[in-house]
């Protein structure tokens, strides 16, 4: 995933991986965030609920990506 085999090694001394089948939720909203989803392969799709109940696709994660507002 890094160029830098430095950071690699530091990366995967950290990293907890997970392997997740397809319609797994992982957060909602309001959830405290106790990690940051970092996709490695496939991808994750976020969804927000209106009152109503509704869902709504707001973007995907993509491989080597990550949730800018996980990180915020």
């Amino acid at each position: 995933m890094f160029t830098d085999p430095k950071l690699q090694r530091e990366f995967e001394s950290v990293v907890v991986h997970r392997s997740l089948p397809a319609g797994t939720e992982l957060m909602r909203t309001g959830d405290p965030i106790t990690h940051i989803p970092i996709v490695h392969k496939g991808s994750l799709r976020i969804l927000a609920q209106d009152p109503e109940g509704r869902e709504r696709f707001l973007y995907h994660i993509m491989p080597g990506e990550s949730c800018a507002m996980s990180l915020t």
